[in-house]
């Protein structure tokens, strides 16, 4: 019953499923966005950007309140966003070699890897999958 007093602080745009489920469970949802408020959060924060955000948009996690529960971690959008889980990656094959991190294709990061994509794509037939 104590856990049910405990805000839930979320963006507007929270998923219909997250609202539903935290509605159900008798909490209820309060609308803030929590990028620029997070020292005033209290209870639980649902974070909407976990896979979108940028290491500039990161939540200040020094800056929650004591008590707070959270969604993330420190640093998640590293693995959330294609572009900086592609660096981690091949930072790992330079590390360890291709034999044991040569399972994924090579990725191009636009628009820094534009003129070697384009040698790639010039000299190459190959069919490739590009991504947002």
């Amino acid at each position: 019953e104590e856990l049910q007093h405990m805000p839930w602080n979320a963006p507007e745009a929270v998923s219909p499923i997250v609202s539903d489920c935290v509605t159900k469970a008798g909490f209820s949802i309060v609308d803030v966005q929590v990028r620029t408020k997070e020292d005033q959060c209290k209870g639980s924060i649902w974070d909407c950007l976990p896979v979108t955000e940028k290491e500039k948009d990161e939540i200040n996690f020094a800056g929650l309140n004591v008590g707070v529960k959270i969604n993330q971690f420190p640093g998640l959008f590293v693995i959330g966003r294609k572009d900086s889980l592609s660096v981690c990656y091949e930072d790992m094959v330079r590390k360890f070699g291709k034999v044991d991190f040569g399972f994924l294709p090579k990725t191009y990061i636009l628009p820094e890897d534009k003129d070697e994509l384009v040698k790639v794509m010039t000299n190459s037939q190959k069919p490739m999958i590009m991504k947002p």
